[in-house]
């Protein structure tokens, strides 16, 4: 059973979810993607850039295998951070 993304949750639980579902290999993986871009102009910035910041990372262990996680990173930059560039984005470790 697919979970209709246009469901309203807390910013917290979307991240929650995301984290969970950015190493999975199931069904749960294509629902996060698509429920993190339906929702990316109503996450804050600063989660934003933690989400943008941990698929960056997990892409790297993957060693530029993609796996989906990269539509995110597209959206994002169709829909960039107020004032910063896609480059720019959380170099710390916030």
């Amino acid at each position: 059973m697919r979970v209709d993304v246009s469901m309203k949750v807390h910013e917290d639980v979307l991240f929650w979810a995301f984290r969970y579902c950015l190493s999975r290999e199931t069904y749960a993986k294509d629902d996060g993607i698509a429920a993190v871009i339906h929702n990316w102009n109503n996450i804050t910035e600063a989660t934003r850039r933690k989400i943008l910041h941990e698929i960056r990372e997990h892409l790297a262990k993957k060693s530029g295998i993609l796996d989906g996680w990269e539509k995110v990173l597209q959206h994002s930059e169709r829909k960039p951070l107020t004032g910063v560039q896609p480059d720019d984005m959380l170099d710390d470790d916030t």
